[in-house]
C-alpha cells in the first residue's frame, strides 16, 4: 500500500477491480491515459497498482506529460527509484518518484506507459464515463488500436466498459486551498456517470478548489464479501465496512466524503431468496462509515438510494427496505449532511422507478444524462454547506 508523501494528496484515481476469475491475455502494448488537472502544482506522483494481480505487471518506459490545448507544455521520465522501467509483484502499489514540472489548473496531465510482454491482467480499472478522461492503447509491433472488446474479457462480457491498467491515482501538490472530495459506493459510483459530472461541473466553476476520487466497485455490500458462490476472488470487492478506511484514507485524507452505498444489501433477497439482510444491521454499516469520518475530521454526506422499479432486482420487500432506509437516510444526524438523489432521480408518477431520461436501460443504473442530474443535487448540496460554513 502506498504511503501519503509530504504536502501530497490525492486528487484522482479509482479502486482497481478484482478480475483474477477473468483475466485477460494482453498483448505488448503503449497505453496512453489523458485527464484534466483540475489543480495548479508543481509536484505530482503517480499511484500505480497491480493489486489482486495473477502474474508480475512489467511496465516500461513509462513518461508523463503537461498539455495544454493539444500542446505538450513539457514531458519527463516517470520513474520509481530512479528506474522508468519496473516491475510491479502480486498485489503491489506504489508511488512513483516526484515529478517536478508546473501545471495549471485548466492543463491536462498524459501519462503513457509500455506492457513490454504478453500479461494476463487481472487488476486494473474498469469505467464506463469518460467524460474529462481519454484512454488509448495501441499494439506495440504494428502500433494498430486496440480494441478493448476483443482483448479484455471483462469489456466483452460488457461493451459499455472501458478499462485499463496499471495506474490507479495521482497525487499533487496542493499549496492553495482545496477541497478533495472521495465518493464511496457501488456500480453507481464506478461507473463514473455521476462522478465524472460532478468533477466537471465543480472544475467549471470552481476552478483549482474540487477534485473528485472515485471509490466505487460495482456489486459491492456494505455488511459482506463478494458472494463465494458467484465470484471464487472478489469482482465485487470486501464488504464496505471493511474497505472503507482504507480506501479512503491510506493515501491522504480527503476534506469531504459522499457515500452512496446499500442497494446491493437490498436486494440479496431477490438474487439469493431466503436471504434478508436487515436494515437495522445496514444501518449500523453506514453508521461505522460516519465514524471513520468523524475520527478523521472529514466532513461525510449520505445519498439516499436511488428507485429500481424497472429493474429485473425489484420486489415490493425490496422497495419496502429501500423506503425505510431512505426514510433513516434523512432524519439521521451522524452524517454532516444529506444528498436526495431519490427525490431527483425519481419517476415523479411512479416513485418506485427512475425517470426515463435518468435510466441507463437497466431500471437500476442512471445513464449519463442521469449522472449529470445526480451531480447538480450533490454540487448544490455541497456550494450550500461550503456557503455556511
Amino acid at each position: 500500500m502506498v504511503a501519503e508523501s509530504s504536502n501530497m494528496r490525492k486528487i484522482w484515481g479509482y479502486c482497481p477491480v478484482d478480475y483474477r476469475t477473468w483475466p485477460s491475455r494482453a498483448v505488448p502494448q503503449v497505453q496512453k491515459i489523458v485527464l484534466h488537472a483540475d489543480y495548479a502544482t508543481n509536484c505530482m506522483q503517480v499511484i500505480l497498482s497491480n493489486r489482486n494481480g495473477v502474474m508480475p505487471l512489467a511496465l516500461t518506459a513509462m513518461m508523463i506529460s503537461c498539455r495544454h490545448h493539444e500542446l505538450i507544455k513539457w514531458s519527463q521520465p516517470l520513474c520509481v527509484n530512479n528506474r522508468s522501467d519496473i516491475t510491479l509483484g502480486l498485489d503491489d502499489e506504489i508511488l512513483s518518484d516526484p515529478v517536478y514540472g508546473t501545471v495549471s489548473y485548466a492543463d491536462d496531465i498524459e501519462i503513457s506507459l509500455t506492457l513490454p510482454y504478453t500479461t494476463y491482467l487481472s487488476s486494473g480499472v474498469v469505467t464506463y464515463s469518460r467524460l474529462g478522461l481519454t484512454i488509448e492503447q495501441t499494439e506495440l509491433i504494428t502500433q494498430q488500436r486496440i480494441s478493448q472488446r476483443q482483448q479484455f474479457i471483462m469489456v466483452r462480457q460488457n461493451p459499455r466498459m472501458t478499462y485499463f491498467f496499471g495506474i490507479v491515482g495521482l497525487m499533487m501538490r496542493v499549496t492553495e486551498p482545496a477541497d478533495i472530495i472521495s465518493v464511496f459506493g457501488d456500480s453507481i459510483v464506478q461507473q463514473g456517470f455521476f462522478t465524472n459530472h460532478l468533477r466537471h461541473q465543480l472544475h467549471n466553476n470552481t476552478p483549482n478548489f474540487y477534485s473528485v476520487i472515485n471509490c466505487g466497485i460495482g456489486g459491492n455490500r456494505v455488511l459482506f464479501d463478494t458472494d463465494p458462490s458467484m465470484d471464487q476472488w472478489y469482482r465485487h470487492g470486501i464488504a464496505g465496512r471493511k474497505r472503507f478506511a482504507s480506501d479512503l484514507f491510506s493515501c491522504s485524507k480527503p476534506d469531504t466524503v459522499v457515500v452512496l452505498h446499500g442497494i446491493n444489501d437490498l436486494i440479496q433477497q431477490t438474487i439469493h431468496p431466503g436471504e434478508e439482510e436487515n436494515v437495522t444491521e445496514v444501518i449500523r454499516g453506514l453508521k461505522s462509515y460516519a465514524a471513520a469520518c468523524t475520527d478523521r475530521g472529514t466532513r461525510a454526506f449520505i445519498g439516499t438510494l436511488l428507485p429500481l422499479g424497472r429493474s429485473q432486482f425489484f420486489s415490493q420487500a425490496v422497495e419496502s427496505k429501500r423506503t425505510e432506509l431512505n426514510r433513516w437516510i434523512r432524519s439521521q444526524q451522524v452524517f454532516t449532511g444529506v444528498i436526495d438523489f431519490d427525490q431527483v432521480m425519481k419517476d415523479k408518477e411512479q416513485p418506485e422507478m427512475l425517470r426515463h431520461d435518468a435510466d441507463s436501460g437497466d431500471g437500476l443504473h442512471p445513464s449519463d444524462a442521469g449522472g449529470r442530474q445526480m451531480a447538480i443535487i450533490a454540487q448544490q448540496t455541497l456550494y450550500s454547506l461550503n456557503e455556511r460554513s
